[in-house]
This record gives C-alpha cells, sequence and structure tokens, in this order.
C-alpha cells in the first residue's frame, strides 16, 4: 500500500481541545490516537471562530494576527504533532464563510480562509474543507459559491492547499461542475471534495452513484454513521433500522472507492457516538474505530 493514501483519521474536534500553546498537553492528546491506532488526524480548526458566533456577526479576534504571529501559535501543534507520528490529513474550515446579507462578515471569512490555507501550509495538511453556501435558490447559491471560491483561489494556488467542498445532502452533481470551472478557470487542481457520509446517507444513500460522480474530485472523507434521518455522527455499523440491518451501505461505499481509486484517506466524524460513551471506556471506542478504519482499507484495497 502507499502510504501517502488511505491513512486511518479521525477529527480532534470533541476529543480535546485544539485551542492551545501547550506542547505537552499536544504531545499527549496526538500520542493517545496514536497508541489508539490513528495515523493521521482531520485538525478541527473551525474551534478557532465558532459558526455560533459568525451567524451573530460577534466575530473573534484569532484570525487577526499576522501570518508570523499566526506561525508562531500554532507551531507547538506542528510539532506535537510530528512528535507523536501523526500527520495531518485534512483540516476544517470555520463555517459557514458566507452570511446571507452581511458583506462585512463574508468580506472576513474569505480572509479567514486566505489565513487558515496559509496555516495548513505551515502546517503540511494537503486539504482544507470550505463549506458551499447552500440556499433553495439554485441560480443563487451558484452565483455566490462561484464569486466567493473565485476570491479564495490565489490562496489557494500560492499555498497549494486543495479547497474542498462539502456536500450537504445529495448536492455532488452541481458541486462537481462548479468544481470543475474553477480549476479551470485556476489552471491547476486547487478544488477537490470531501464527502460527507452521514449527509448523503440523509440524501438518499446513493454511495456508489455518489462517489463514482465525484471521481478524482474526491479528496477526502468524513466517515460516520446515522438513521437516514438525523445527522447524528455516530460510530459506522452502530444504527440500524430493523433487526440486524444497517442504515448506511458501507459496502457501496467501499466497492465505489476501490473503482475510482481513491486516493485519500478514511478520516471519521463520529464524535457523538464518542461523546455517548463514558469517558472511562474512550480508548477502547477510538481503537474500535480505528479497527473499522482498517477493515474499510482491507476492503478497498482487496475487495
Amino acid at each position: 500500500m502507499d502510504n501517502k493514501i488511505l491513512k486511518i483519521s479521525t477529527q480532534t474536534g470533541d476529543l480535546f481541545n485544539e485551542c492551545t500553546t501547550d506542547y505537552e498537553y499536544l504531545y499527549k492528546c496526538f500520542s493517545h490516537l496514536k497508541e489508539c491506532g490513528f495515523e493521521a488526524i482531520d485538525y478541527n480548526m473551525d474551534h478557532f471562530l465558532p459558526g455560533n458566533i459568525i451567524v451573530k456577526d460577534q466575530l473573534n479576534d484569532f484570525w487577526d494576527k499576522s501570518l508570523e504571529e499566526l506561525y508562531e501559535y500554532f507551531t507547538p501543534t506542528k510539532k506535537a504533532m510530528e512528535d507523536s507520528g501523526l500527520v495531518f490529513s485534512q483540516t476544517h474550515s470555520s463555517f459557514p464563510v458566507y452570511v446571507d446579507g452581511n458583506d462585512k462578515v463574508n468580506d472576513y471569512m474569505v480572509m479567514v480562509v486566505e489565513k487558515s490555507l496559509a496555516v495548513c501550509a505551515f502546517l503540511r495538511c494537503p486539504a482544507l474543507v470550505v463549506h458551499p453556501f447552500r440556499c433553495k435558490d439554485f441560480a443563487k447559491e451558484n452565483a455566490v459559491n462561484l464569486e466567493m471560491y473565485r476570491k479564495m483561489m490565489p490562496a489557494a494556488k500560492k499555498y497549494g492547499v486543495i479547497i474542498c467542498l462539502e456536500n450537504s445532502y445529495a448536492d455532488m452533481y452541481a458541486d462537481s461542475i462548479l468544481i470543475d470551472k474553477l480549476n479551470e478557470e485556476a489552471g491547476a487542481k486547487c478544488f477537490g471534495y470531501c464527502l460527507d457520509i452521514g449527509h448523503a446517507n440523509c440524501g438518499g444513500g446513493e454511495f456508489y452513484k455518489y462517489i463514482t460522480i465525484l471521481g478524482d474530485r474526491l479528496t477526502c472523507l468524513h466517515i460516520h454513521d446515522n438513521d437516514g434521518a438525523n445527522d447524528s455522527h455516530m460510530i459506522p455499523y452502530t444504527q440500524t433500522r430493523g433487526w440486524n440491518i444497517n442504515r448506511t451501505n458501507y459496502d457501496a461505499m467501499l466497492e465505489a472507492l476501490r473503482d475510482i481509486n481513491y486516493q485519500g484517506n478514511l478520516s471519521f466524524e463520529s464524535f457523538r457516538g464518542m461523546q455517548a460513551l463514558p469517558k472511562e471506556v474512550e480508548s477502547e471506542a477510538l481503537r474500535l474505530l480505528s479497527a473499522i478504519g482498517r477493515y474499510f482499507r482491507d476492503r478497498i484495497l482487496n475487495g
């Protein structure tokens, strides 16, 4: 296996506090994930500017730092991650990045994404998930997203980090067209896709179709489980429909990932499943999650 692909990864959000410069604490947290079988992490950079204060236009000043100040802030994180033997598989930008009718916030969020891309490059992280704007008016949604991502394009190109759109439910068709248009304008692969398996499950769960439509646009994953109706972010294979019938068709997901020769990592976003368990069994639950990741990897590679 190419050791650059199909690494087993999990989000940091709700597992430990990312918003610190305490090297010893961060090293302990990263090392614990390594000991539990993970090889990479999905870093929740969104916690530095939470969505609930973005929508209220009560922005904090974290991203007002200069790039030099940001690099200094994230140096302990970078060193702790490298010393633990992990790598960053992807990061998650603050969201939403567009608040309808608030140009001040929207302009600020473009700056946040630009600096987030710089930090990703500093951390040697290849991809940043940036949620598209969604609304019921498709023409407006497309126009807003095209303009928004065009503003971010120069920074993505400069820092060599791929901006990944993420699906709400079944948005893959239109998003694929948008990605192609943006990459054509950029003259480089600056945009890709993060397929959120739980969101897609709530949108019909046609994983083989979704993944083969995305093809090589698919850059990263958010893997979790739900009942097909609620975005509950549970551990895979824990949500059923009737007796012993899993609601999420992981077989179709794995078959499609194999058929498109998926080159990304296997990253879990099962934080609510973790939160539902007592803290005393967290290590065992993390080992279960990484074991599922290794099972997925074997199925993709060997059928």
